[in-house]
């Protein structure tokens, strides 16, 4: 069929129905041309504008949600732009920011009064951190009775509670800490150093140069007692009697500490009249009259530690005791006395026990007077 028919056959159709049904019959027959002139112009250009507003809608649409999501960007603050270095801050966008830990300065009001004023405001429970530096003490910070407390530092060589002893002639200063009955205190990342509780003259039998420590239980990790001075316990004193009290220390390093070159003074580092354990910890070149290093009237348990290098004028230049001691893969060795017991003077009837790897080895004046031991050998392995 030529197309002039075909168009004619078309019309005709149409005037019988509706132009819908006489498309889609005239959809499977094959045309060269003349089909489309089943549609007007008119209708034609509709067509065309109705595809033309459809692709425009579609575009406007993607425009749209890009727009929209540009709108909803949003740029946070940060703590330095809010002047904040320490704390947190909303920061604009719904969320918070972590400025990091706050910390009270030496400068803060002056180091006494500042560390002390924090630590009277303190409730039970509370974690008070030091910042960096150096805390010149001018009175002994005390922390109260009952409180629960933690000190946190900025490391044993970076935040320093200096008690201001001379230590050219071991005089002046103050006693660093004192921790009051039924205290229970956790210090770490301290170095307590020149703290003196005898006076002027070298004549009073004051206790603990370092720390006192007259609560409940006191925990010290990775901080140092170094060159503080007392009677009993240059570096920490732990008395006995009541209520019991008792000290944990770890990866802590006592040094330096003396009694203050008295007579019958005792435990140039530690003096523990109560229960102390020890891990991973060092003392070196303490002295006293009695227990260079330590000097126990209680119960004291050392693990994986050593003690050297520190000397007694009279007995114990490692160790003097009288109480319970056992030492589990610990060294005393090249310590030195003037009398009695280079490395360990037993002077009581508590019981004594060398465990694992410990060896008493080295020491100048004898290694184990008042006991027997195989692990006590003038040369060390």
């Amino acid at each position: 069929m030529d197309h002039i028919r075909f168009d004619r056959l078309s019309r005709a159709l149409a005037a019988h129905g509706p132009r819908r049904d006489v498309l889609g019959l005239l959809a499977a027959v094959p045309v060269v041309g003349g089909l489309l002139g089943l549609l007007t112009p008119e209708e034609t250009d509709a067509a065309g504008r109705r595809k033309r507003r459809k692709k425009a809608h579609k575009h406007g649409k993607g425009r749209r949600r890009k727009h929209s999501k540009h709108r909803k960007k949003c740029t946070p603050t940060t703590c330095a732009a809010q002047g904040k270095t320490c704390g947190s801050i909303a920061d604009g966008c719904g969320k918070t920011l972590d400025c990091g830990t706050c910390c009270i300065l030496p400068t803060d009001t002056g180091a006494t009064k500042g560390l002390q004023e924090a630590i009277d405001q303190a409730a039970s429970g509370d974690t008070i951190t030091l910042c960096a530096g150096t805390w010149e003490l001018t009175s002994t910070v005390v922390i109260p009775d009952n409180l629960t407390l933690t000190l946190v530092g900025a490391g044993e060589d970076k935040t320093v509670l200096d008690g201001g002893m001379d230590l050219s002639n071991r005089t002046g200063g103050v006693r660093v800490l004192q921790i009051a009955q039924g205290a229970t205190v956790t210090l770490q990342g301290l170095r307590i150093t020149k703290g003196n509780d005898n006076n002027q003259n070298n004549q009073f039998m004051g206790s603990g140069g370092g720390i006192l420590h007259e609560g409940k239980t006191l925990t010290l990790t990775d901080c140092t007692l170094g060159a503080n001075t007392a009677f009993t316990g240059g570096g920490l004193s732990v008395p006995g009697g009541s209520p019991t009290r008792s000290v944990e220390m770890t990866r802590c390093s006592i040094e330096e500490n003396t009694g203050g070159n008295l007579q019958f003074c005792k435990g140039g580092g530690l003096f523990i009249g109560a229960t102390a354990t020890l891990r991973d910890c060092n003392l070196s070149t303490n002295q006293s009259y009695y227990g260079g290093g330590i000097s126990n009237e209680g119960t004291l348990t050392l693990h994986t530690s050593m003690v050297g290098g520190s000397n007694s004028a009279f007995q114990g230049g490692g160790i003097y005791t009288t109480g319970a001691l056992e030492l589990n893969d610990t060294k005393v060795r090249d310590n030195n006395q003037a009398y009695q017991g280079g490395g360990i003077f037993e002077a009581g009837a508590g019981p004594i026990a060398l465990n694992g790897d410990t060896v008493v080895c080295g020491n100048i004046g004898g290694q184990c007077e008042g006991f027997t031991n195989p692990k006590c050998q003038t040369t060390c392995p």
